[in-house]
């Protein structure tokens, strides 16, 4: 699956909602997979006694909004949620578990809301990933979630995409912690 000290994992789906939380009443996703939630997904697969570090996410569709009902636990509401994507989660990690070859999910992962189920695999590192996204341009996405440690308050990063990928090794000036 992967030499010393690499990680990537391919995580895809039809929709996916990673909610923004200034907008109290909605359901509107960020643009892309904030850090936060691919750090949650690694750890879904390496476990809680793998160390690692995030270095980077593929975006491998364009960003497309769609509106659509979301069934929830207080009724029907609109969503304003992303349709078909896919990212590669790259870190690193001093020792790769060994276990990853055969990495199945326990449960149906998905992407904010169990009807939006997701199909998680592990990469070689060799495989050849190819973003649609071909703009050299620098995207900024704003302020997206970037990690959080146990109850502490969220650590936020300003990540920029270009052509495809969002570099996440961040110098101290890109953080924010609010909370």
């Amino acid at each position: 699956m992967s030499h010393e000290g690499m990680v990537r994992l391919l995580i895809e789906g039809e929709q996916a909602c990673f909610r923004r939380t200034e907008f109290e009443r909605a359901f509107v996703s960020y643009d892309v997979m904030p850090p936060l939630f691919a750090d949650r997904c690694l750890r879904k697969v390496l476990g809680h006694d793998i160390e690692y570090q995030l270095t980077g996410i593929h975006v491998l569709h364009p960003i497309r909004f769609a509106e659509v009902t979301l069934h929830t636990y207080t009724g029907e509401r609109v969503g304003w949620v992303l349709k078909d994507v896919a990212y590669v989660i790259d870190a690193t990690t001093p020792t790769p578990p060994a276990n990853v070859e055969s990495f199945q999910p326990e449960n149906q992962p998905f992407l904010g809301f169990p009807s939006m189920p997701a199909q998680m695999r592990l990469l070689h590192t060799d495989e050849v990933v190819v973003s649609q996204i071909t703009s050299s341009h620098k995207r900024d996405f704003g302020w997206l979630p970037h990690a959080q440690f146990d109850r502490d308050p969220i650590i936020y990063s300003r990540p920029n995409m270009v052509s495809g990928y969002i570099d996440l090794d961040r110098s101290p000036k890109d953080l924010m912690v609010c909370g």
